[in-house]
């Protein structure tokens, strides 16, 4: 792939026009990942800076504040909003979570997740979960199918091996930041340690991205309730489903 992505430019359709909507559509679609690639990288340079700055000081803890304080406005003098003192908390707190992270965008290539034919079955998910145990201090760039929005959320799970398996899973599966919080909330990760049909809860979590309500109560997540319609209330997946009878852990 070249730089600006090009080569991913397949041309379809019929007619003369469908092609170079088709080129239109797809260079924009690149061109937004391209920006949200570069700013996943921005923030975590960013954040080292403030990270390194901070650690440079005397009181740190008075100090820090000052700077993110007088960075804050500096930055909001010169380029507007988006750079409030809790945006760069959290760009901060981006860095020192995934400081072992090499500051670039990793390449995958073309087909690499579907060449194995595993996505989809309990061996596939099994190396996903494998991967994030054994390979959690491996060092490793950014994904190209998650913007900073994915990282906000995973930056907000405590376990490193988890943390990596939501971001594998994002990337894999395609997840937006709304599934993808859905599913750290819904404990996933520990719903498929318990599991022994880890197929079987993928496919769950799939069909309620596609279809299904999402239940976010805490409280409810070791039960599966009935509605008062007769409805099953899946709880253990995060979802009402109303085709399904059964709960899967």
């Amino acid at each position: 792939m070249d730089a600006n992505g090009l080569s991913r430019v397949m041309p379809e359709g019929i007619d003369l026009f469908d092609r170079v909507v088709s080129i239109l559509e797809q260079a924009r679609a690149n061109v937004v990942r391209s920006v949200n690639n570069n700013m996943v990288i921005a923030y975590w340079l960013i954040g080292r800076e403030i990270v390194q700055e901070i650690q440079g000081g005397g009181d740190r803890a008075e100090y820090g504040k000052q700077v993110i304080e007088q960075l804050s406005a500096k930055l909001t003098g010169k380029y507007g909003r988006g750079f409030s003192t809790t945006n760069l908390r959290y760009i901060r707190t981006f860095y020192l979570v995934y400081s072992d992270r090499v500051p670039e965008i990793r390449h995958i290539g073309c087909g690499e997740f579907k060449s194995s034919g595993k996505r989809h079955n309990q061996s596939g998910v099994l190396d996903d979960m494998t991967l994030a145990v054994e390979q959690a201090d491996a060092a490793r760039g950014f994904s190209p199918n998650l913007g900073w929005s994915h990282y906000r959320t995973l930056m907000n799970v405590e376990n490193k091996n988890e943390r990596l398996f939501y971001e594998i899973e994002a990337e894999h599966e395609g997840w937006d930041v709304n599934h993808l919080k859905r599913q750290v909330h819904t404990f996933l990760f520990a719903r498929l340690l318990k599991s022994q049909d880890k197929e079987g809860v993928m496919a769950l979590t799939r069909e309620c991205h596609r279809d299904a309500l999402y239940i976010f109560t805490f409280g409810w997540m070791s039960a599966g309730l009935w509605l008062a319609n007769g409805d099953s209330l899946a709880i253990g997946t995060g979802c009402v489903d109303r085709n399904r009878r059964d709960v899967l852990y």
